[in-house]
């Protein structure tokens, strides 16, 4: 089996605030770059936004701000990328008043070289995304083709809402959903090659995946007797799936994106086939099993600690190889990789430096470059790059 996930050393890290070889885990090699925030206030990295085609990483931290980072140093030049746009950063926000803004890097960094910019707190949004009036946004994602924006809210009342914009008319929202949850929609994210298609998790435990492309406006021809006609928001329901526990991720995945997976705040992992909505397969024991598979991987290494996984940090999904990775984080630092079937969770490889010393909240993939990007609550951004 061809070796994906090579041994990654830390090349660079920026302050904000054992290598195991398997026959499916090509090695990378550590090069890590830090970039730490000088500020009195701890600080921990939340999201990290990267775009290929960009020479620029985006960060949220826990003290709300958005902080644009120089890959080629990770220092601090100023959170998901607009996906044909690499000037284009988007932001969701929780303060009632705007959802989603869209910054315009090259207007933002005009004039300042790498993005060092000295007045970027006074740049205008290049887009305002409105909300209505109360509301907080906990999630938010970007349609492949730029077209549609839309974002989860907070319970309020008795549900939480979906909310569509069409960023060529940013001011107005094409559609609001409130009847699919009943609790904060935690996670949304777009289709990866259908713009009007995607799914959302909650805290319910429910997974719904929407297409926005069927006639939500047909009416029933009057000769029909019907109890009740289906609303827009159910006419664009392809699937409801139940994860039955609360949803901390979602995403679609797959060579034509025909499967969704799901997240628990529990640490369990539940893959479907979207359209179908069955239920492909259900890790309940994830951070177990891959704690035996680690053992299993040292036990012929003498003086070798096992990694310990403690928590979940992220799903990829690998187009090339059509593979879909698991990755994982302990107490210390440590980053480890596992491979997802339809059978089977299988353990990797792990990265244990000194890269990081505290809990790795997000990690970002840099596909193309071979590049993985890290952040965490030791206020660190990492870069690795992967050893050949």
């Amino acid at each position: 089996m061809e070796a994906l996930v090579p041994h990654y050393s830390p090349v660079r890290s920026c302050a904000v605030g054992s290598q195991i070889t398997t026959d499916c885990a090509p090695a990378y090699n550590q090069h890590s770059h830090q970039h730490r925030q000088e500020s009195e206030v701890e600080l921990y990295v939340l999201e990290l936004a990267n775009s290929p085609s960009s020479e620029l990483l985006g960060a949220a931290t826990s003290d709300g701000q958005i902080r644009i980072l120089d890959k080629a140093s990770l220092r601090v030049s100023r959170v998901t990328f607009a996906r044909s746009n690499p000037n284009l950063l988007m932001s969701a926000g929780t303060d009632g008043r705007v959802l989603v803004l869209g910054w315009d890097l090259r207007t933002a960094f005009a004039g300042n070289h790498h993005g060092h910019s000295s007045s970027s707190s006074n740049v205008l949004p290049a887009m305002e995304f409105r909300a209505r009036q109360g509301d907080r946004f906990v999630s938010m994602d970007v349609a492949c083709d730029d077209v549609l924006v839309a974002a989860g809210t907070e319970l309020s009342g008795d549900s939480g809402s979906i909310l569509i914009w069409d960023s060529r008319a940013s001011r107005k929202t094409l559609h609001t959903f409130h009847e699919s949850h009943t609790d904060d929609v935690t996670s949304l994210e777009f289709h990866p090659h259908a713009p009007a298609r995607f799914v959302t998790g909650s805290e319910d435990g429910l997974v719904c995946l929407f297409d926005l492309n069927v006639d939500m406006t047909s009416q029933v021809p009057t000769d029909m007797v019907v109890e009740e006609e289906a609303t827009p928001e159910e006419k664009a329901t392809l699937a409801v799936m139940n994860a039955e526990a609360s949803v901390h991720r979602v995403g679609i995945f797959g060579p034509s994106g025909e499967f969704v997976y799901a997240l628990t705040g529990s640490q369990e992992l539940r893959l479907w086939n979207g359209a179908e909505a069955s239920q492909l397969a259900a890790y309940s024991s994830v951070r177990e099993s891959l704690n035996e598979h680690c053992m299993n991987a040292n036990a012929q290494q003498a003086g070798v600690e096992a990694p310990h996984v403690d928590y979940l940090i992220a799903t990829k999904y690998h187009a090339p190889s059509e593979r879909f990775y698991l990755i994982g984080g302990d107490f210390s630092g440590g980053v480890h990789f596992a491979h997802v079937s339809l059978s089977s969770i299988d353990y990797i490889r792990s990265l244990r430096t000194s890269a990081h010393n505290a809990v790795i909240r997000c990690v970002d993939w840099d596909g193309p470059e071979s590049l993985l990007y890290t952040g965490g609550e030791d206020e660190l951004v990492c870069q690795w790059s992967a050893e050949r």
